[in-house]
């Protein structure tokens, strides 16, 4: 098939008289089965950004989301800073380890600023590191990574978008031992990683060729995929009656520093510290408000080894928020529920958990909570195998539903961690919602389209007065501004790609984003239609008056066809014009006026688009 190509810039002279509205039908989007995880990417102060573009970086995130979608987690790019201040002296692109930590401390309390509850991933992008020879670093259980620029990014299944999925594969779960769920090999290394070259969990010891391709087995998938579930907070689940909402509830707290007991920093050589009974973070939430609250506790450090340990972590609820009801612990009021975890012996101890009623004086005994040891992982250079540093540990531990009774809209919650042999504690506080929040989203129509076709967006609960960012499969489809309830409408082309499903995302400059999925399908062979050329009446034009613009429409088939043909002022469009019954190898011409009112001032890029019966044709 031919495509003739003609472009057209159309200077328009526009003053503001008010801003254009369209109305449009749409209908509800719910892709409750991926967890769709908000990225922001850094770039430190030094690493070349003429090389390592917004382009670059863009194609490595499409690289690791064309890999994580067998885990059904993908990443929405929200944000990328460049010429982030490097912690160390020189700012020359280079970490050390300490500098690592910092970035990634300074990292986790950014992406919960940004978008609370525990939200988010964020990789820092460096030029290498100065205390060990890896292309990248991540902590397990922690949301942020950092990663050589220089990792190769050939073939990806050898570095680029593949160690990024790696790497987040290590943040969200796969850790030293995690199980695979292969009979050969059925758990990984003591460096989370596994000897089948053909999983993207493999990382090449000295005299291995790297990995061969990056699936996973049905095992790492699904600890991903419930992994990834607790770091966003985009995921719809079914409706259901009574209690809580039908959404993701969490609330979390940092509290890395500045308390009494606070030893950052010396979680390894410290051995008369108490990082194993220090808050770095405390997390509750649910996907599942009708059957369980998971507790999620993270310390700074882990305890002496091979020490008889007597920890007690005491979660308190007011599950009433009523300071009349329940009783008082320490500077606790109000206290109806109480979370009780002991743990005992060695490191990673024996563990057990009870729920204590205050006010009737019943316990109940819940399952033992699971110890998970933070290790600082990497994605290894050939012949330099990492070997894991164990950070701190986390305890994770289930509280059934109907146990906790009727919870008010906020929960006042409480944390006491003491080392009872030492009579340390540490404390802490958070308030839990059980109001879930007003997520933004996307509707979108039609969800099904040919290259070409039109879709009709509607955008809600961003933030007002900001820009939204569309992408397609984290390509720009361009902006557009919402207005002061945070809403925005949009109309764009589905672009001409290999049929299939796309996931498209809407971001907007506060870092809020929402998602659709789109089937985009290839169009059956047929007659040949293409645009063969694009005229406005005028060059120049003021805001408010009319343009007329003529399309020329060839059939250049065997047989005769109809079709219709759309009009775009840059990627908004702007008419609708149709042939029906054009005879192979003749040509019409068809004039169509764009309404110039409420399109701001610049200049304007029109095109057509032609489809029917073949493939759509553009005019650029």
């Amino acid at each position: 098939m031919k495509t003739k190509i003609s472009a057209i810039l159309l200077t328009l002279l526009l003053f503001p008289v008010g801003a254009s509205v369209f109305i449009i039908d749409v209908q509800d989007v719910q892709a409750e089965d991926y967890a769709q995880i908000p990225l922001v990417v850094n770039v430190l102060e030094g690493v070349d950004n003429a090389t390592y573009t917004d382009a670059w970086i863009r194609e490595r995130v499409r690289e690791a989301n064309d890999i994580l979608h067998q885990a059904r987690v993908q990443f929405t790019l929200t944000r990328i800073e460049r010429n982030v201040e490097d912690p160390d002296a020189i700012d020359d692109g280079r970490i050390s380890d300490d500098g690592d930590t910092q970035l990634r401390m300074d990292g986790e309390t950014e992406l919960d600023n940004r978008f609370g509850n525990g939200t988010g991933y964020k990789i820092t992008l460096v030029n290498n590191y100065t205390d060990v020879n890896a292309w990248a670093l991540s902590v397990h259980g922690r949301r942020v990574s950092t990663i050589d620029v220089h990792t190769p990014a050939g073939p990806a299944v050898a570095g680029g978008g593949a160690t990024w999925a790696h790497e987040f594969a290590h943040a969200a779960s796969l850790s030293p031992g995690h199980a695979t769920g292969l009979p050969a090999q059925p758990n990984a290394d003591a460096r989370g990683h596994v000897a089948d070259r053909g999983n993207l969990m493999h990382s090449p010891p000295t005299g291995d060729n790297g990995r061969t391709n990056t699936t996973l087995t049905d095992v790492q998938r699904e600890t991903i995929r419930r992994n990834g579930r607790g770091w966003t907070n985009s995921i719809v689940l079914n409706d259901f009656q009574g209690g809580w909402q039908p959404i993701q509830l969490a609330s979390i707290i940092l509290d890395g520093l500045g308390d009494t007991v606070d030893q950052y920093g010396s979680i390894v050589t410290c051995v008369t510290c108490f990082d194993h009974v220090d808050l770095y973070s405390a997390k509750l939430s649910t996907y599942d408000p009708t059957e369980y609250l998971t507790v999620l506790l993270s310390l700074n450090g882990l305890p002496p080894a091979s020490t008889d340990m007597s920890l007690v972590f005491q979660v308190t609820l007011n599950t009433d928020n009523r300071n009349d009801t329940g009783i008082t612990m320490g500077a606790f009021e109000g206290v109806d529920k109480v979370v009780s975890i002991q743990l005992h012996g060695v490191y990673p101890f024996t563990s057990e958990a009870v729920l204590i009623d205050t006010v009737t004086g019943s316990i109940i005994t819940l399952d033992p909570p699971e110890i998970l040891t933070h290790y600082k992982m990497a994605e290894e250079m050939e012949g330099y195998p990492f070997e894991p540093v164990p950070l701190g540990y986390a305890i994770q531990t289930n509280v059934c539903a109907t146990c906790l009774d009727l919870l008010a809209e906020s929960v006042p919650v409480g944390f006491v961690f003491t080392d009872v042999n030492a009579s340390v504690s540490d404390t802490s506080s958070l308030i839990f919602s059980t109001i879930a929040p007003a997520l933004p989203k996307i509707q979108v129509t039609p969800l099904t389209v040919k290259p070409g076709e039109k879709l009709s967006i509607a955008g809600t609960c961003f933030t007002p007065h900001s820009n939204v960012t569309l992408a397609l499969t984290n390509e720009s489809m361009g902006k557009w501004a919402t207005g002061g309830t945070g809403s925005f409408s949009a109309e764009i082309m589905a672009p001409i790609v290999p049929a299939g499903d796309y996931f498209l995302d809407a971001a907007d400059s506060e870092g809020k984003y929402g998602y659709a999925i789109v089937t985009i399908t290839t169009p059956p062979v047929g007659p040949d239609v293409a645009v063969t050329d694009v005229t406005p009446s005028q060059t120049v034009v003021r805001q408010g008056s009319s343009v007329n613009i003529d399309v020329t429409v060839a059939n250049e088939g065997d047989c005769t066809l109809s079709s219709d043909v759309t009009v775009y002022a840059d990627t908004t469009a702007v008419a609708f014009p149709r042939i029906d019954y054009l005879s192979s190898g003749a040509s019409t011409t068809l004039t169509s006026t764009w309404d110039t009112t409420g399109f701001a001032e610049g200049e304007y890029t029109i095109s057509a688009y032609a489809f029917g019966q073949s493939q759509a044709k553009q005019t650029q």
